[in-house]
C-alpha cells in the first residue's frame, strides 16, 4: 500500500467575516411614493372589506385575490434579512418558505450599471435577482399587513421588530395569491401534454399540499383536498405525511378530462384548491448500483427499516441489500424507481448547496433517507451515477424544477 506524507493542519487565525452578496445593494428601486401607486390597488381591496364591515370571507369569492387562508406570494427584488422572524411577529401569519427568483428589468426595478463612465445607468441585459416569500395569512394577519402598509406609506416608523417589513415594501414587486400558474408549472404542463398524447387511461400524478404547523389546520386542509380529488373523479393511490421536513403529498390517478384541464390551467376543483401547492409527475429516480462482492461465509445485511427521516454518513457502504456473488466476480444491479411507497434515497455526490447548508465536505458521502417519498431533484440527475441528496432544510419539488426552502 502506498504511503503518503502527513499534511500539516494550518493554525487558525482570526479573520473578518466575508462580505455577503452585493446584488441587493446594486439594485435601483422605486421610491416610496411610486410603490404606493403600484401596490395601492391590492391593499385598497383589503381596506374596502375591513372598513366596510364586510365579512372577510367574501375576499375568497375571487379565486385570484388575496384572502384569508390562501397562500400569498411576495415577489421581492433582492432579499430580506430574517424575513421568517419578521413574519412570525404577525399573529396569524404562517411562514411557508421561500425560493430564488429572477425578474426582467423594468422602469421600477433594475440592476445599476457599475461600469466606469456609466453612473446613473442600469443594465438592461441583467436580470434582477430576488426571492419569492410564501406565507399563509388569516384575517388577523391581513389586517396587520394592511396596518403596516399604511404606516409605511405615511412615512412613520415601522416599530420594534417590524423593520424588515418596511424593507420588504421598498423591494416588493408584486403581492399576489398563489394560483394556477404556480400550482401547475411549465415543466408539469409539458409532461401532462405528453401523457395525453401517449395514453388514454388515467394519468398518475403527485400532488403536494401546503404543510402547516397546526395539526388541526393540516387535517382540515386534507379533508378539503380529498373532496376536490373526488369531485374530478380522481383515485387515491397513496398518501404521505412527513412533518419533519414539512412534506404532505398524495399520489393519485386522474381521468384524462381532468388532466386536460390541468394542462390548460382551466378552472377546476384542483386548479383553484387553495390547499394544493404543486401538481407534478410522480417523483422517481432510477440508477445503477454496484453490488459489493462478498467472500465465502459473508453475511447479507438487512435492508433499512422504515422510520423517521434521518441523515447518515456512508463509509464504504451502500444502504441497500448486498448480494453474495462468486469470489472475484462483480454484479451490476438496477434498483427499482424510487417513488411513493419506496423508502430509500441514496446519494454519494451531494449537491453543493446542500453540502454547504449541512456542513459536509466534498469528500464526505452521505445519504438522506426520506420515507416514504423520494425527494430527489430529478431535473439534476442527468448524467450522474446517483441522484443528489436533498438537505433537510431544502425541499425539492421533484421533476418540476421548482425548489422551495422551508422554514421549519
Amino acid at each position: 500500500m502506498a504511503e503518503f506524507p502527513l499534511l500539516p493542519i494550518p493554525t487558525p487565525v482570526p479573520d473578518q467575516r466575508p462580505a455577503g452578496p452585493r446584488g441587493a445593494s446594486d439594485l435601483r428601486l422605486p421610491t416610496r411614493a411610486r410603490q404606493g401607486e403600484r401596490l395601492q390597488p391590492v391593499f385598497q381591496r383589503l381596506r374596502d372589506v375591513f372598513d366596510g364591515d364586510h365579512d372577510p370571507v367574501t375576499l375568497r369569492d375571487d379565486p385570484a385575490g388575496i384572502a384569508p387562508e390562501r397562500a400569498i406570494v411576495l415577489e421581492v427584488a433582492g432579499a430580506i434579512a430574517d424575513f421568517q422572524g419578521a413574519a412570525q411577529r404577525i399573529p396569524g401569519l404562517e411562514y411557508l418558505g421561500d425560493e430564488e427568483a429572477e425578474f426582467e428589468p423594468d422602469t421600477d426595478f433594475a440592476v445599476r450599471d457599475t461600469r466606469r463612465g456609466r453612473d446613473g445607468q442600469v443594465r438592461d441585459d441583467k436580470p434582477v435577482v430576488g426571492r419569492l416569500y410564501l406565507a399563509m395569512p388569516d384575517t388577523r394577519a391581513l389586517r396587520e399587513l394592511l396596518r403596516l402598509w399604511d404606516r409605511y406609506q405615511a412615512g412613520e416608523r415601522a416599530g420594534r421588530g417590524f423593520g424588515p417589513w418596511f424593507d420588504l415594501f421598498d423591494r416588493l414587486r408584486q403581492l399576489r395569491a398563489w394560483g394556477p400558474l404556480d400550482r401547475v408549472p411549465e415543466s408539469t404542463i409539458e409532461w401532462l401534454a405528453d401523457e395525453l398524447e401517449a395514453r388514454t387511461d388515467p394519468a398518475r400524478v403527485e400532488i403536494e399540499l401546503w404543510s402547516y404547523q397546526s395539526t388541526d389546520r393540516q387535517q382540515q386542509s386534507s379533508v378539503r383536498f380529498e373532496q376536490a380529488v373526488r369531485a374530478v373523479g380522481g383515485e387515491f393511490l397513496h398518501r404521505a405525511s412527513i412533518p419533519e421536513i414539512a412534506y404532505e403529498a398524495a399520489l393519485v390517478n386522474l381521468p384524462a378530462a381532468e388532466v386536460l384541464r390541468l394542462q390548460q390551467r382551466d378552472q377546476s376543483p384542483l386548479t383553484v384548491c387553495d390547499d394544493v401547492m404543486l401538481v407534478r409527475p410522480q417523483s422517481t429516480a432510477q440508477f445503477p448500483t454496484a453490488v459489493d462482492t462478498l467472500g465465502a461465509g459473508g453475511t447479507v445485511e438487512p435492508a433499512p427499516t422504515a422510520g423517521t427521516p434521518r441523515l447518515r454518513l456512508l463509509v464504504e457502504q451502500t444502504l441497500g441489500h448486498r448480494t453474495k456473488v462468486a469470489p472475484g466476480g462483480r454484479e451490476e444491479a438496477r434498483q427499482p424507481a424510487i417513488g411513493i411507497g419506496q423508502p430509500l434515497l441514496e446519494c454519494v455526490k451531494p449537491h453543493a448547496r446542500h453540502r454547504r447548508s449541512l456542513g459536509f465536505s466534498a469528500t464526505e458521502a452521505f445519504a438522506c433517507q426520506v420515507q416514504p417519498v423520494c425527494r430527489g431533484h430529478a431535473h439534476m440527475h442527468k448524467g450522474l451515477p446517483h441522484p443528489h441528496v436533498v438537505g433537510l432544510n431544502k425541499i425539492g419539488s421533484g421533476n418540476t424544477g421548482k425548489e422551495i426552502r422551508r422554514g421549519r
